[in-house]
């Protein structure tokens, strides 16, 4: 089981791998725009913090074939283990096949439907970003997933993103998915149910500790 964190702020990114062995970080261009951040600095600053082998997925803003095509191989040229991320277009799956021939590592996302899954595995996509926002129907998941174990020899890494709340994050991995990449609020819930957990069982302790000490003096 892997996860991804969804953020554009390296001091998050920093606070919340303390805690978990992220697989790499999933950005989105509303992130970027939400708050007027610079990309070129936001990029720089998660490459400083980010291992080596930790992916970090930029989406492409462009549109048309040849606009996404450019600037796919822009991002990818940043570093090797930068991402660009396509949505689910027309000219973006064109773009994706132009990418795998050119020897270029990237992700298609947007993906919310299983018809969009199949073409974008047919276009030969290594990285497969569903959104759990988008889909947002119990009976599209199981279509999703029923699609994806239909296709199990796809060599395509596939990810489920926009997952706001830990017990959707705990449903998918009970169905079997391994990489799902959580909002940083989802992480912190977490965790504190985690530490909740934790505090009940130092009651439990405590009570009992005290529960004996009683016996003893009497």
């Amino acid at each position: 089981m892997n996860f991804y964190l969804e953020s554009v702020k390296a001091a998050e990114y920093q606070e919340l791998m303390q805690f978990a062995d992220f697989k790499g970080v999933i950005s989105t261009p509303s992130m970027f725009t939400h708050e007027g951040l610079d990309v070129k600095a936001v990029i720089d600053d998660l490459l400083e913090v980010l291992p080596d082998n930790a992916m970090l997925f930029i989406s492409v803003i462009q549109s048309g074939f040849r606009s996404i095509l450019k600037e796919a191989r822009e991002i990818a040229s940043l570093a090797p283990n930068v991402i660009p991320t396509i949505p689910f277009s027309p000219e973006g799956l064109m773009a994706l096949k132009a990418c795998s021939t050119l020897k270029v590592k990237a992700a298609c996302s947007k993906i919310s439907k299983p018809e969009q899954l199949v073409f974008a595995l047919n276009n030969k996509a290594p990285i497969l970003l569903i959104s759990k926002r988008l889909m947002n129907k119990a009976k599209t998941e199981t279509m999703m997933l029923e699609t994806l174990k239909n296709n199990e020899d796809s060599s395509a890494e596939v990810i489920f993103y926009d997952v706001t709340d830990a017990s959707d994050a705990g449903d998918l991995f009970a169905k079997g998915l391994k990489n799902v990449s959580l909002k940083p609020a989802a992480v912190k819930e977490i965790l504190q149910e985690a530490n909740l957990i934790s505090e009940i069982q130092e009651e439990k302790d405590e009570w009992i500790m005290t529960y004996t000490r009683m016996e003893l003096f009497e």
